[in-house]
């Protein structure tokens, strides 16, 4: 979340720009690994209700992504699916159970997100 283009603006996961790289990797059979997002606890306010709250005031602060600089949890993860939904010959790997342990145990979310 930190590379951004000449205008400051933050360059999106699903930018057109990269889609040469992932036709490639599909291409090759190559897989690719992607970590597209963060603990849900970093892109809250850090306060008192936050489950890292000392971790993120005290320890590690450079890991709060909670503001108008970034982009919401979800969305990066929307973001990482229409890639996803773009290159069907692509294996996309997601670490941390596709970054949303969470959501994949309360919903019951399949291991891996495939378009074939």
């Amino acid at each position: 979340m930190a590379v951004r283009d000449k205008s400051g603006r933050l360059i999106r996961v699903d930018d057109p720009r990269f889609d040469p790289i992932w036709e490639k990797a599909g291409d090759l059979g190559d897989p690719v690994l992607i970590h597209t997002s963060d603990p849900a606890a970093f892109f809250m306010p850090v306060d008192r209700f936050n489950p890292r709250y000392v971790t993120l005031r005290y320890k590690r602060p450079d890991w709060i992504f909670y503001g108008p600089k970034f982009p919401e949890k979800m969305e990066l993860l929307e973001q990482r699916n229409r890639i996803i939904e773009r290159h069907p010959r692509t294996i996309f790997i997601g670490v941390h159970h596709g970054n949303y342990a969470a959501l994949k145990k309360a919903y019951g979310m399949p291991w891996h997100i495939s378009s074939r």
